[in-house]
C-alpha cells in the first residue's frame, strides 16, 4: 500500500517558527513533484559517410544518415531500428541480410527509394526458348560498350528518344556496370550515333507527342536496309511502329545497387491452344544464365499467372536478369512483368 507524505502538525507549544519552516519545505516539495517533466532532446551521433563506426560494442545506438534510419550494434553489425511509422516487410529484412551473408554487401531498400517495374511482350514464342521482347530470339549480350546506333524504318521519324542502359568496364568476373540515361533524336532511316555507347540497353521511350511511324532499333553498328539492321544479332532493343516505349522483360543491375524481386506476372495474350513455360533467368558476372523460378501456363486452363515470389529473390550487383519462354505452339503471343525494389549498397 502506498503512503503519501503528510503536512507537519501544528506545534503543541509555542515553537511556531519551526513549524512554519517545516510547512514551507513540505509545500515546496509537493509543488515540485507535481511539476510537468519536460524531456530533454538527445541527438544521436551520426555514422560518417564512407567510414562507418565499428559495431564492436553491443547495444550502441547511432543514426545512419545515408540509410535514413537509426541503427544499433548487434553481433558485430549495424542493424536497423524499425520506427513506428515505417512498417516492416519481413521478406525485405531477410533479403537485405541475405545480401550481406552471401556477398558481404550491406544494402538498404529505403536508402534507394526506387521501385522496379519491367515488362515485355513477344509475338513469336515457339519450341526454342526466347527472351520476352519484341525483337524475338535471344539477345547476344556484348562484352564491351558496342551498342552505339539507333535508326527507324520510317523516313519521317524524327522524335526524341530517351533510353536507359549501362556501360561496362572490365570483363568476365570483373565486369562492372554503370547506369546511363541519355536522349537522342531520330533521323528517319539514317543511322544516329548514341552520345554514350552502351553494353546494355533495357528501356527506351518516345518523349514527343507523336508515336513512332516505323519500327525503331537500337543496335551495334552494322549494315542497314531502309533503317533496319540486316544482322539481327546486333539488335538490342526494338520498339514497334505505333508504340511509345519498349517492351523488354530484362534488365541489368549496376555495380552500386541490388534488386529485390517481389512478384511476376505472366500471360498468354491471344486465344491460342498452347502450353507455355515461363522462366526467370539470372546471370552473374562471367557466368551462364541459370533458372530461378519456372512457371507453366496453358491457354486451355490457366492463361495468366500473378504471383508474389516469397521469399524474395535477391539479384546482386552486376547481374543480368531476364524472363524467357517456350511454347508448344509456334507464334504464341505472351507477355511478362517483373516487380520489385532497388536497394542501395551502403557498405
Amino acid at each position: 500500500m502506498s503512503t503519501r507524505a503528510l503536512p507537519p502538525f501544528p506545534p503543541g507549544g509555542d515553537d511556531w517558527r519551526s513549524w512554519a519552516l517545516q510547512l514551507v519545505e513540505f509545500l515546496r516539495n509537493r509543488d515540485e513533484s507535481r511539476a510537468e517533466v519536460i524531456p530533454q532532446s538527445v541527438l544521436l551521433e551520426h555514422q560518417r559517410t564512407g567510414t562507418p563506426a565499428r559495431a564492436a560494442q553491443e547495444g550502441v545506438l547511432m543514426y545512419d544518415p545515408v540509410a535514413g534510419y537509426p541503427v544499433v550494434s548487434k553481433g558485430g553489425k549495424w542493424e536497423q531500428v524499425v520506427l513506428g511509422d515505417n512498417p516492416v516487410d519481413f521478406g525485405i529484412v531477410i533479403a537485405e541480410k541475405e545480401a550481406f551473408n552471401l556477398y558481404g554487401d550491406t544494402i538498404s531498400v529505403l536508402a534507394a527509394g526506387q521501385t522496379l517495374l519491367k515488362f515485355g511482350k513477344a509475338f513469336d514464342i515457339g519450341a526454342t526458348q526466347e527472351t520476352i521482347w519484341q525483337q524475338g530470339g535471344e539477345e547476344v549480350l556484348p562484352t564491351t560498350n558496342s551498342i552505339d546506333t539507333i535508326s527507324s524504318s520510317d523516313a519521317t521519324d524524327t522524335q526524341t528518344t530517351i533510353m536507359v542502359g549501362h556501360t561496362v568496364i572490365g570483363t568476365g568476373l570483373d565486369a562492372k556496370f554503370t547506369q546511363v540515361i541519355q536522349t537522342v533524336t531520330l533521323n528517319g532511316q539514317n543511322k544516329v550515333v548514341l552520345p554514350t555507347p552502351l553494353a546494355r540497353v533495357q528501356r527506351a521511350a518516345d518523349t514527343n507527342t507523336s508515336v513512332y511511324g516505323g519500327d525503331v532499333y537500337i543496335y551495334e553498328d552494322t549494315a542497314i536496309s531502309s533503317g533496319v539492321p540486316t544482322d539481327g544479332t546486333k539488335v538490342h532493343l526494338k520498339m514497334l511502329a505505333g508504340q511509345t516505349q519498349s517492351y523488354k522483360a530484362s534488365f541489368t543491375v549496376a555495380d552500386d545497387e541490388y534488386v529485390i524481386i517481389t512478384g511476376v506476372v505472366y500471360s498468354i495474350n491471344k486465344k491460342t491452344d498452347a502450353r507455355v513455360d515461363f522462366e526467370v533467368l539470372v546471370q552473374l558476372p562471367g557466368r551462364l544464365f541459370r533458372p530461378a523460378t519456372p512457371v507453366t501456363l496453358s491457354s486451355v486452363g490457366t492463361s495468366a499467372f500473378t504471383g508474389q515470389l516469397y521469399p524474395y529473390p535477391v539479384i546482386p550487383r552486376n547481374t543480368d536478369f531476364k524472363i524467357a519462354a517456350t511454347s508448344s505452339t509456334n507464334n504464341t503471343d505472351v507477355s511478362a512483368t517483373i516487380a520489385g525494389f532497388y536497394a542501395k549498397i551502403i557498405t
